[in-house]
């Protein structure tokens, strides 16, 4: 079975679109292991099936990860945020007054029209 390791982020992993499934059902193979897959395969000259074998990963994975059909999984774009209008207002009263509690900065905010997180 494929799938990103614990202590990688899914970000840094590489997904192989399957073929007649879904696209939002990618599988993930880790970084390291799509490494040893390209190494084995061309410089050690192992066959598809040893490979898999050896690494224990589905014998359709190998040629995927050979051929390049492997891609990043980029993290979605930030949105805008309603603390972006009252951020340099924030950061100037910060610069001026740096022991200001984050409830008195909170309450300045409030007075100048900041509505919270609803």
């Amino acid at each position: 079975m494929l799938h990103c390791p614990i202590g990688f982020a899914r970000a840094f992993c590489a997904t192989l679109h399957v073929p007649g499934r879904d696209p939002g059902s990618a599988v993930t193979i880790a970084p390291d292991l799509v490494a040893q897959i390209l190494r084995l395969y061309t410089v050690e000259k192992w066959r598809v099936g040893t490979i898999a074998r050896q690494l224990r990963v589905h014998r359709d994975g190998v040629p995927r990860v050979i051929g390049g059909n492997s891609a990043t999984v980029h993290p979605s774009p930030l949105r805008p945020s309603r603390m972006d209008s009252y951020r340099p207002f924030m950061l100037e009263t910060l610069t001026r007054f740096p022991t200001l509690t984050s409830s008195r900065l909170l309450q300045t905010l409030m007075e100048r029209g900041y509505v919270g997180t609803a």
